[in-house]
């Protein structure tokens, strides 16, 4: 049997866990448009996708895309 020490459970409003929910989705989705601004950097693109919008990078987030297969899409669309 666990002991109650070990059964540290913290129970949250739901506004709460909503809030906190919604904080932690904000900070993954920040990591993942660095990591794909860092990608465009490291391959010396970032100037060629400028035309890229916010709302086509939250797309690629959205269809859960990494973020170095969301920026080699993109190139692929300026080649194509």
């Amino acid at each position: 049997m666990r002991s109650a020490a070990a059964m540290n459970i913290v129970l949250l409003p739901a506004a709460t866990a909503a809030r906190l929910a919604r904080m932690q989705a904000e900070q993954d989705r920040l990591g993942w448009r660095k990591q794909a601004e860092d990608f465009m950097t490291a391959l010396g693109v970032r100037a060629v996708l400028e035309h890229v919008t916010e709302a086509q990078w939250s797309q690629h987030y959205a269809a859960n895309e990494d973020a170095y297969s969301a920026v080699v899409a993109e190139l692929q669309k300026v080649d194509g």
